[in-house]
């Protein structure tokens, strides 16, 4: 998961948490959305199966 978002132009930082399941990603709304990061995240192909969603924070 950290690895897909930090191939998107844009992004700046990726946390994640395997407790919550959730990542927190600094990125620069010029280049990318909140939108298209969650649907790269929910097309992405890893080990585990799993949704995205955006929650501001």
């Amino acid at each position: 998961m950290k690895e897909a978002l930090n191939k998107v132009d844009g992004v700046l930082q990726v946390e994640t948490s395997i407790d919550t399941g959730e990542a927190t990603v600094s990125y620069d709304p010029g280049k990318t959305t909140p939108e298209a990061m969650a649907k790269i995240l929910t097309d992405f192909q890893g080990p585990h199966d799993f949704t995205a969603s955006v929650k501001k924070v």
